[in-house]
This record gives C-alpha cells, sequence and structure tokens, in this order.
C-alpha cells in the first residue's frame, strides 16, 4: 500500500477533493493515510494518538539517565514523597527479540490539569527475568513502594517468584490472594485495554517517551476465534504499551480502592473514574532500608553479573528460595544504595 502524499501529483487540493466524493469519512484514514489496515484498528482514537506524538515532538522531550548497577533508566520526573505511583511491566527472557520493560506513572491527579504522568522507564533486551526483578524492587522504593502489576505468565513467573520471595517485595499485584501477578487471558486484556482507553482519552495524560508513543500508534485490535484482543502490529513490538496498559489497570474503577485512598470519583463521558489518589502510609525511612536491603541481597546472589548458584539454586525450589534468604547476613558495612 502507497501513502497517498507519496503519488505524482496528488497535493492538498487532491486531497480535500477526494475527501468529499467518499461516503464514508473514515475510509480516508483505511485507504490514504493507511492508519487501519483490515479488519485491525487502533485501540485509540487518532486525535488521542496525534496528540501524544505531537507532544513529544513539539516540547523536545528527552529522558534523563540514571544507572542502577549495570543498566539505564530514563526518568522523566524524579519521586516526590507526597505522589502517588503505579508501576507496571513486561517480561521477556532476556537473550533478544523482545523487550523486558518497566513502566512508572504518577498517578495523584488523573483528571484535571496535571493529569497522569509517566515518570520512568527501563528497557532491554538482554537482562535475566531475575536480574529485572531487582530493577522492579529499585524502582519501586524509590517510587513511594509502588504497587508492581505483571503477567505471571510465561517468563513472569520467575520474576514475581523472586520478586516476592527473594526480595520480599510487599505491594505487589495478585489476582488470588495465592498467587501474585495478573493472568492475562482474552477477558482481563480486554478489560485492561478498555481501561486505559478511558483514561487515555478522558484525562491529561502525559505519555513522555518516544517508543511507547510509536508503540501507541501501531497497537490495534485483532479478530480471533473467540471474539477479538489487542496486539502491536506485525513487525512492531508492544512490550512498552502492555507495561503501560497493566501499570494504569492498578487504577481501575475495581482495583484503585486496593492500593489507594480516592478523594472523589467523578463521571466522564459515561465512564467512573477516580480523579485523585492518596498513599494509605508511606514509611521513608523503612523505603530507604528496604532499598538498602535489596542491594545487599543481589550482590550476594550475583557474582560477575551471573546468578550464584552457591546461593540459589532453581527459583522453583521453595526451601532454596528460604534458605538462600536466610543464608544472607546484613550489616551497616555491607549496605549499598545508589
Amino acid at each position: 500500500m502507497i501513502y497517498w502524499g507519496e503519488v505524482p501529483g496528488r497535493d492538498e487540493k487532491w486531497k480535500e477533493i477526494t475527501k468529499q466524493s467518499l461516503d464514508d469519512p473514515r475510509s480516508w484514514d483505511i485507504e490514504y493515510e493507511l492508519k487501519f489496515i483490515g479488519g485491525e484498528y487502533r485501540l485509540l482514537k487518532d486525535s488521542v494518538v496525534d496528540r501524544i506524538s505531537k507532544r513529544i515532538v513539539d516540547n523536545q522531550i528527552k529522558p534523563e539517565h540514571i544507572s542502577i548497577k549495570d543498566w539505564k533508566i530514563d526518568m522523566f520526573d524524579y519521586p516526590k514523597f507526597d505522589h502517588v505511583y503505579v508501576i507496571g511491566g513486561d517480561v521477556a527472557d532476556g537473550v533478544g527479540g523482545d523487550f523486558s520493560v518497566i513502566k512508572v506513572f504518577d498517578v495523584t491527579n488523573i483528571v484535571g490539569e496535571n493529569g497522569i504522568k509517566e515518570v520512568a522507564s527501563f528497557r532491554s533486551d538482554n537482562i535475566s527475568p531475575t536480574q529485572l526483578s531487582y530493577l522492579f524492587a529499585k524502582l519501586g522504593y524509590m517510587y513511594n513502594t509502588a504497587p508492581i502489576i505483571m503477567e505471571y505468565n510465561d517468563v513472569g513467573t520467575s520474576t514475581l517468584k523472586y520478586l516476592e520471595e527473594i526480595y520480599e517485595y510487599e505491594n505487589i499485584y495478585h489476582d488470588k490472594p495465592t498467587r501474585c501477578g495478573v493472568r492475562s487471558t482474552n477477558k482481563v486484556k480486554r478489560l485492561a485495554c478498555a481501561n486505559f482507553k478511558i483514561l487515555l482519552e478522558n484525562s491529561n495524560i502525559e505519555i513522555n517517551d518516544k517508543i511507547l508513543s510509536n508503540e501507541i500508534e501501531h497497537f490495534i485490535k485483532i479478530k480471533t476465534a473467540n471474539g477479538y484482543t489487542y496486539r502491536g502490529e506485525k513487525d512492531y513490538h508492544d512490550d512498552a504499551i502492555i507495561s503501560a496498559i497493566w501499570a494504569l489497570y492498578l487504577i481501575s474503577y475495581s482495583k484503585v480502592n486496593d492500593y489507594f485512598e480516592v478523594s472523589e470519583f467523578v463521571e466522564v463521558d459515561g465512564e467512573i473514574i477516580p480523579k485523585n489518589l492518596q498513599n494509605y502510609h508511606i514509611d521513608t525511612d523503612e523505603n530507604l532500608n528496604n532499598s538498602k536491603k535489596l542491594d545487599n541481597i543481589y550482590n550476594k546472589l550475583y557474582e560477575d553479573g551471573n546468578e550464584s548458584d552457591k546461593n540459589i539454586q532453581s527459583f522453583y525450589d521453595d526451601s532454596a528460595l528460604e534458605n538462600a534468604v536466610k543464608n544472607l547476613n546484613f550489616s551497616d558495612d555491607s549496605l549499598i544504595l545508589i
């Protein structure tokens, strides 16, 4: 398919005449702008997608970079004590191809002039799922022990296992009392995508990452044997947008009260969404101590960037996990903070 502007002789005048001749205005987008392909449609309205990408370009938004161990974190806003954050992620196997992604959002204000804001991002195709758990916990403590959510399907299981049992991070989403993480069935994924759509189309959200903006543009609805689902368009990744979708799922109407104090709910275009959020409790001293212990555990578990067989045999072996933690001796001299 060829973009209309690439054809000789087609100018803005031709565009206007052609658009007026079409019975369905949406046909222009499908046939000439190439924004929709066959039966596959974007999750978000064109106006929202365009607004997100235009804002990044117009404001020349670029992240600051901080290093946590050997990994670079893109920072768009530093943690604030009185702000509310959520963290979502998507886990890959760390051997190239797909990316592991962490997204952090400030959700203190949802409706109003100062809305949801993307504040930090991580993306890598060579970090192991178990090492990724350390970054989840580190960013979690940095951002006021924010709740963390990711799929427990596939390789996400090992990340969640480490996060909960080795690093003892407590604020993890559980879809069942005895199981942390979310099972991404078609039904749950559709609900999470619907929530993401409601929030992005009805709040003044700030998406700051170019990669996320690009994935939003190419995240489409696909027909399946059982209805439909959402995923990245062919040849496009969707790791970043999936991470963002899960993060904001934590502030959906049915979930938000489990994690935050809601000052008020408001109705926007027939949808009920929280207006402002507050943390139930934040202890900065406890966060600092937990962050220090986190570094010490990581240093004990890894030798030269590789997992230490001496300290942990298998993340599927509960007794190995328990013994690994017991064998870690904490001392003030050995605690390391970035």
